[in-house]
């Protein structure tokens, strides 16, 4: 009985390690898809950054020509707030991918963690399933051991009885013997015949008895 619980157990446990391991292939593959995203988004901060350095020097030298050049003064101011326009968009571009890639960073911290704790519980299924494979041989073997004493007892138990029956029915020959000595030492009474039968019988079935086991 032992054994079966043993086996349905371990049946137990496989069927939610299988589960675990295709969440820890799924999670695997999310997690490469999301490294893949970051580097993207990285990719895309850095051309925004250059494009803000870019946009800043263009700035600068706008500036300069303003300083230098009074009269063209309107036509700069106007370029120069859509520059600013431009930048304050860019700056907007870049702190929105510099949030989404926080995000993503602290996204793939709590999937980090969740798969070292996947991979805890895989390893706890796996020592459960190791012990119940110890568990299991030792049933085997402790069963094989109690079924070879269980045979020993049992024929020792059958031998002694053997010689019980063997003794019982030597005494039982000795007493039907005696019993008849006895009657043919006396006048048979007219009742004598039963008791003779009688007395044949029991000889006959203790000889019968008295025969060896095949």
């Amino acid at each position: 009985m032992s054994t079966i619980q043993s086996f349905e157990t371990l049946q137990e446990v496989l069927e939610p390690l299988g589960a675990i391991r295709n969440e820890n292939d799924d999670l695997g593959e999310w997690i490469h898809d999301s490294f893949a995203a970051l580097e993207k988004l990285h990719e895309e901060l850095t051309q925004w950054q250059s494009e803000l350095a870019r946009k800043e020097t263009e700035l600068n030298l706008r500036a300069d020509s303003l300083e230098k050049y009074p009269q063209i003064e309107s036509d700069v101011q106007t370029h120069l707030a859509q520059l600013e326009n431009e930048l304050a968009s860019v700056k907007e571009e870049s702190k929105k991918l510099e949030e989404a890639n926080s995000g993503q960073l602290l996204e793939f911290e709590e999937l980090e963690s969740e798969c070292t704790k996947l991979k805890e519980e895989l390893a706890t299924a796996h020592e459960q399933i190791n012990q119940l494979e110890s568990s299991l041989v030792f049933e085997q073997q402790r069963s094989g051991a109690d079924r070879e004493l269980w045979q020993e007892e049992f024929r020792q138990l059958r031998d002694a009885l053997d010689e019980y029956h063997a003794r019982l029915f030597t005494r039982l020959e000795k007493v039907t013997i005696r019993n008849e000595e006895a009657v043919s030492d006396q006048p048979i009474p007219t009742t004598s015949a039963r008791s003779i039968a009688k007395s044949a019988e029991l000889r006959q079935s203790a000889k019968s008895r008295r025969k060896p086991k095949k």
